[in-house]
């Protein structure tokens, strides 16, 4: 049995932009993964509703201990929501 650890989507440095990470997807993905400890979300060019959405989905998460946002566009509502998060998910440490 596989177990998978690790997904990153994007990467790439400042100036690089992945259009389409489908994030309700990627969170769909990341509920069936049980074993999965890092989520790379890196240049997905996220917004604030995607944020808000990924929250939803890590406030009871159990498993994911890092985390990677870097140069997405969550904006005011969606750092709001990540952080009202963070008081929930005691997982994350990343």
């Amino acid at each position: 049995m596989t177990k998978v650890q690790r997904i990153t989507f994007g990467s790439g440095g400042a100036n690089y932009r992945q259009q389409n990470c489908y994030p309700k997807k990627i969170c769909g993905l990341v509920n069936s993964l049980a074993t999965l400890h890092r989520l790379e979300l890196r240049g997905c060019n996220l917004g604030p509703s995607d944020a808000v959405y990924l929250s939803t989905l890590l406030a009871e998460n159990t498993t994911i201990r890092c985390l990677n946002l870097i140069d997405n566009q969550v904006g005011d509502d969606g750092a709001f929501a990540l952080s009202t998060m963070l008081k929930k998910n005691r997982t994350l440490r990343d």
